[in-house]
């Protein structure tokens, strides 16, 4: 699961010298691909620019092979519970989260 709900908190992994870029992998195509992106204003454009470097990293390059990934799995009954949702990011704040009255508990 990502960071935040963004490609970039998976693409940035592999720049040239970060730290979480574990592969050493390094690619200056790939590295301006995303340098262009963090600078593009437009979102289509921006999107675009991921895709290309997304591409490279996954499909010519490959300096990793995921063979997994995290999924979540949320089980309630929306009867009885408030501030339950579902989410890209699978958070779900305690303080928001409320039990329903029902009229067994009255």
């Amino acid at each position: 699961m990502g960071d935040y709900d963004d490609p970039n908190t998976f693409l940035d992994c592999f720049v040239t010298g970060r730290g979480n870029n574990r592969t050493g992998w390094s690619n200056p195509q790939y590295d301006s691909l995303l340098a262009s992106a963090l600078a593009e204003p437009k979102p289509v454009n921006r999107f675009t620019l991921l895709q290309k470097a997304e591409a490279l990293l996954v499909t010519e390059a490959l300096p990793i092979f995921p063979i997994y990934h995290f999924v979540g799995c949320l089980m309630f009954d929306p009867s009885r519970w408030d501030g339950l949702y579902p989410n890209l990011l699978d958070e779900h704040p305690f303080a928001a989260i409320q039990r329903r009255e029902t009229r067994s508990s009255k």
